[in-house]
């Protein structure tokens, strides 16, 4: 019972008690630098290995103030 007990204290705790230091540690912003350097690292990664070309039928359509101002004045 006693070594039940604890290995469903293990299960929940320790994930438990990650999700609470990520979140603790996130607040104060030390993963920003981190995530920098990844995504630095993933673009420098994607360049060299090539990425497939985008479909055709996919538009990138920006809107600014002005467009919205002239739709609805």
């Amino acid at each position: 019972m006693w070594i039940r007990l604890s290995q469903t204290g293990l299960i929940l705790g320790i994930p438990l008690g990650c999700v609470v230091l990520t979140a603790a540690l996130s607040q104060f912003g030390l993963f920003d630098e981190w995530e920098w350097k990844t995504l630095d690292l993933r673009t420098q990664l994607r360049a060299e290995v090539g990425q497939p070309s985008p479909d055709e039928r996919l538009l990138v359509i920006g809107i600014g103030d002005r467009s919205i101002n002239n739709i609805m004045p």
